[in-house]
């Protein structure tokens, strides 16, 4: 019988660093009898297949494409990987797996602690420019989402396919087998071993990384500005991928100082008290024995968000504004042109980020 193997995040447990590397690696897993279908060259192409409430007919289109290719192949393992499977219904995703005929399902998911899973939550959300407020008001958006409230989630997929089919595994880098996530995901997933060194060639390199408290300020700070400028006319991916130019720009340019953002601790606190105890239960769910840090996640009051070289950052923005000149966003760089001039500080050297987003409410210098 076919097994049906899902890699199902979750989110912020290096899914992109590992969906790129299948993604390079599929051939070879082909001839090893494992298929990505419809994975692509980046290893996004199975997000859409999560889709079942928000997007029911490119998700419908998707998992047709999925069953064609598999009727064109007699391999007798299939991989999809998608973090998005964590929000998606599982009655919905088995239905969706019963049209593929006769199979043995595996879901695997990766888990971490509430307070840093949010954290980077958030951060993700500042680099895409969705983020409009500080962490207090969005983490009461983030309360029941699945992708951080994921123990009844996985709970329900353990409902719906059995205890048997699911496995969940911590996070734990400290704890990686082989000491790196590539390692480790590949003896989670039972991957080929033959490819094993192949894959843990170019190491873990960090695909999605989460900016710093200073660098966050900063991508705050010119989302609301090109949010207050051009209203409507701010086209979404528009701003996601100015703001990707400009983080690029200011780890070039910005690596130090770098303080770790966290939140604030009476946000910290309050997260702790309502998803430590949940969290704490579910460890009985895991492959291995739950780190004292899954069980009792430590908390840690923000640093002071340093003063960072003002020319370094206008470098950053001018090179950002360069960039969506030639993209034809003019009016992208006007507007960040002119918040470059409003934030050169007096004496010309440092740039106080204090109050520049309300990113966090304590530890500010």
């Amino acid at each position: 019988m076919r097994v049906i193997q899902i890699h199902a995040g979750i989110h912020k447990t290096g899914s992109t660093a590992l969906q790129h590397r299948l993604a390079r690696l599929a051939p070879d897993l082909a001839g090893h009898g494992i298929a990505l279908p419809g994975f692509g060259p980046r290893g996004q192409g199975h997000h859409a297949l999560s889709a079942f409430q928000h997007e029911p007919e490119a998700c419908a289109r998707a998992w047709a494409r999925v069953a064609r290719s598999l009727r064109a192949t007699d391999a007798p393992r299939v991989l999809l990987s998608s973090e998005h499977f964590i929000s998606a219904e599982p009655e919905a995703l088995k239905a969706a797996l019963d049209g593929l005929g006769p199979h043995e399902v595996r879901l695997h998911f990766y888990v971490r602690p509430h307070v840093g899973l949010f954290t980077s939550l958030y951060l993700q959300r500042i680099k895409a420019g969705v983020v409009r407020t500080g962490p207090v008001e969005v983490a009461h958006g983030y309360a029941s989402r699945p992708e951080f409230d994921y123990v009844p989630a996985i709970e329900r997929y353990i409902d719906v396919f059995g205890p048997e089919a699911v496995r969940v595994r911590e996070f734990d880098p400290a704890r990686f087998e082989g000491g790196s996530l590539m390692a480790d995901a590949w003896a989670f997933l039972d991957l080929p071993a033959a490819l094993r060194d192949r894959a843990l060639a170019e190491g873990d390199a960090v695909l999605n990384p989460s900016p710093s408290a200073e660098q966050a300020a900063l991508l705050f700070a010119v989302a609301a500005r090109l949010r207050a400028a051009m209203a409507r006319r701010l086209d979404p991916q528009v701003l996601r991928r100015s703001l990707a130019a400009l983080f690029g720009e200011l780890c070039a340019r910005l690596a130090d100082p770098a303080t770790r953002y966290r939140l604030p601790l009476t946000l910290q606190e309050a997260i702790a008290e309502s998803a430590g105890p949940a969290r704490a239960g579910f460890a009985r769910r895991l492959d291995r024995p739950a780190s004292d840090a899954f069980l009792h996640e430590p908390l840690q009051r923000p640093d002071p968000i340093a003063p960072v070289p003002f020319e370094a950052v206008a470098a950053s923005l001018s090179a950002t504004a360069a960039a969506a000149t030639r993209r034809g966003w003019a009016a992208v760089a006007r507007s960040i042109d002119h918040l470059t001039a409003e934030l050169r500080p007096a004496d010309g050297a440092l740039l106080r980020l204090d109050g520049l987003a309300p990113l966090q409410s304590e530890g500010l210098a």
